[in-house]
């Protein structure tokens, strides 16, 4: 890691990132498919439909409801729940 003394730093998961680690890693792991906010060297990614998501926005893009790993239909390339599929 890097020295943090002097930085600017945000959390994820629980560990302290510093700014230039946040934009290293944002640059090279890139941006999610919903929220737009580059992935931090800590967080997971999940990849479905041909792009990278954060777990928690992988989600119904009617009702924004869990769409799951299986069973979840596509519109306009975006993850819809079975029940707004129906």
């Amino acid at each position: 890691g890097c020295s943090m003394a002097g930085k600017n730093y945000s959390t994820s998961n629980g560990k302290a990132v510093c700014s230039d680690c946040v934009a290293k890693a944002g640059a090279s792991r890139g941006a999610c498919a919903k929220c737009s906010k580059d992935f931090l060297p800590t967080e997971s990614i999940m990849q479905s439909l041909g792009k990278k998501w954060h777990p928690t926005c992988f989600s119904c893009c009617k009702c924004d409801g869990p769409v799951g790993t299986s069973g979840f239909s596509v519109a306009d390339g975006k993850p819809v729940c079975p029940s707004c599929a129906g």
